[in-house]
């Protein structure tokens, strides 16, 4: 069976070379994590579709740089599904990224 997902927010902003968490973008903090007393293996997703210039994203607790962390091309896309999305940072490669972010929120 699919994965039932809902989306908690929608965000456009762009992103330099500092690095910038979800809530720097714009979430509320209680939109990147499982609600409580719901599905004890609920999964947060952030979809990020990026218009100008690659971005780098870390989710580990480290914050993205410009040299290190998963990279998104110009034009490209990802989704990341994860239990929390609070350590999510996301950074520009160079120059400055246009991103379209949305956090969902569902079970597996």
């Amino acid at each position: 069976m699919p994965a039932i997902r809902e989306a908690v927010g929608f965000q456009s902003d762009t992103v330099t070379t500092t690095a910038k968490t979800l809530t720097d973008l714009g979430f509320a903090a209680a939109d990147l994590v499982p609600l409580a007393g719901k599905h004890p293996r609920q999964e947060m997703e952030v979809f990020v579709s990026v218009e100008t210039q690659t971005v780098r994203w870390r989710l580990d607790g480290g914050t993205a740089g410009t040299a290190s962390g998963h990279a998104i091309a110009a034009d490209g896309s990802q989704s990341v599904v994860a239990r929390d999305l609070s350590n999510f940072s996301i950074i520009a490669q160079s120059g400055t990224a246009t991103l379209q972010v949305t956090v969902f929120r569902g079970e597996p």
